[in-house]
């Protein structure tokens, strides 16, 4: 207790003090308090990082063959530095995707195996590598927009359905939906006369289906598959449908074609349009130009992508829709 006038004293005052000017604690010498403030100072050492949640020290390896192994992956960049761990990405059924990650000691392995491997052969195949970018998690999808076909009341998704041409004409939608669905779960598979459409369940697929099966053989034939255009878009040809009472075809199903030669007979022309659909008429309206009817608006969609600056004695061709509600008989 303080009195008035006097000095308040403690034993924690007695203490003898540091050069800072701290005191000792009660009890101890001068070397224990110095040893004891230099540990309190010191900083704690750092944990190292550990390197295997470093997304850079690992790369992305696409454009594999289906049939190598992890083992054949780790053992093929060994070369550029030490592999953690090499992994094949598969698919639910266990299938291969053709693409793994290999995951190196250090980032500058890493690099090393970019700038050393990416274009190397393995198992006949050139390598693409790159840096991993999913930091060893699985990458969520990003909402897929949705639009509305105006012409009809479905909801269309783009992104899951590919366009796949030069069918052999007597290949099947089964066999069209066996030759894809290693690349992931397909939802539908359609056939026209040489060429068809495949829609998969999730969008990431069909992208991964567009580079592993474009140029791919099925029924001796070489396809060409690209995300299909027309499921992104309002079909012209059932904007512009009209009904077929009165004798009148629907819009749709007809093509214009210009820029044809002026000896150009109606026969050659359908002949010409004949290999794309099943050609219901043909007919010159005027000098250059004519117009060709198919039995369904897919086919009429089909001459246009296929036929379009496609060459018919010696000009190229001009196909569009038919814009005009024109009766042909």
């Amino acid at each position: 207790m303080d009195v008035e006038g006097l000095d308040t004293f403690s034993a924690y005052d007695a203490a003898p003090a540091l050069d800072d000017g701290e005191p000792l604690g009660l009890g101890m010498s001068l070397d224990e308090a110095i040893a004891e403030r230099s540990a309190a100072k010191k900083p704690a050492p750092r944990q190292p990082k550990k390197q295997g949640g470093n997304a850079s020290a690992r790369v992305f390896v696409g454009n594999m063959k289906y049939e190598t192994t992890w083992q054949q992956l780790k053992d093929h960049f060994a070369s550029a530095g030490s592999v953690v761990h090499a992994r094949v990405m598969e698919n639910r059924t266990g299938r291969s995707q053709g693409c793994g990650v290999v995951e190196f000691q250090s980032i500058q392995d890493a690099r090393n195996a970019i700038a050393t491997l990416h274009d190397s052969e393995l198992d006949g195949r050139k390598l693409l590598v790159r840096e991993d970018r999913e930091d060893g998690q699985k990458p969520q999808q990003a909402p897929q927009k949705k639009k509305r076909d105006r012409g009809s009341d479905d909801v269309v998704v783009v992104g899951k359905k590919l366009y796949v041409g030069n069918l052999n004409y007597q290949t099947t939608w089964q066999q069209l939906k066996d030759h894809f669905k290693d690349c992931g779960r397909v939802v539908r598979a359609d056939v026209n006369r040489g060429y068809g459409t495949v829609e998969f369940e999730k969008a990431a697929d069909a992208a991964a289906a567009i580079s592993r099966k474009s140029n791919t053989e099925l029924d001796g034939r070489k396809i060409n598959v690209r995300e299909d255009r027309e499921a992104s878009k309002p079909s012209q040809a059932r904007k512009r449908a009209k009904s077929n009472e009165g004798g009148v075809t629907r819009v749709g199903k007809r093509v214009y074609v210009g820029n044809l030669k002026f000896t150009t007979s109606w026969q050659t022309l359908k002949d010409h349009f004949k290999p794309v659909g099943d050609v219901v008429h043909a007919k010159l309206i005027a000098r250059g130009c004519g117009i060709v009817e198919f039995e369904t608006p897919e086919d009429a969609r089909r001459a246009i992508l296929e036929l379009n600056d496609s060459e018919l004695e010696g000009r190229p061709l001009q196909v569009r829709e038919d814009r005009e509600d024109r009766d042909l008989k």
